[in-house]
């Protein structure tokens, strides 16, 4: 097995990274903003994510499960947001009735 090692230069301020278990994406949370996965061979963008905007600038957690093909993701407003990580689609909302607090 190989390894190969590259650089992501993220101009804006970073909540969690998750790299999928593949080893082809690479998930960024971007306070305030979303979340940002991109290709790791290319370091292209492949999804710009937007999630519910909360009134705290908190890092969010972000975790591939089954296998890379589904994204996770907190939001600030009391949400669980699942996504499909090769077309960029929503899939499910999950909530918990409560604000997130960090």
């Amino acid at each position: 097995m190989s390894t190969h090692v590259t650089s992501f230069l993220i101009h804006r301020a970073s909540g969690q990274i998750e790299l999928s278990p593949d080893l082809k994406s690479l998930a960024v949370q971007i306070v305030r903003e979303g979340i940002n996965v991109f290709a790791t061979h290319s370091r292209e963008l492949k999804h710009a994510i937007e999630l519910d905007k909360g009134s705290k600038a908190i890092p969010l957690p972000v975790c591939f499960i089954h296998d890379g093909l589904t994204l996770l993701t907190g939001s600030p407003v009391g949400k669980v947001h699942l996504w499909d990580t090769d077309r960029g689609d929503h899939l499910q909302t999950l909530r918990h009735g409560e604000i997130l607090t960090a």
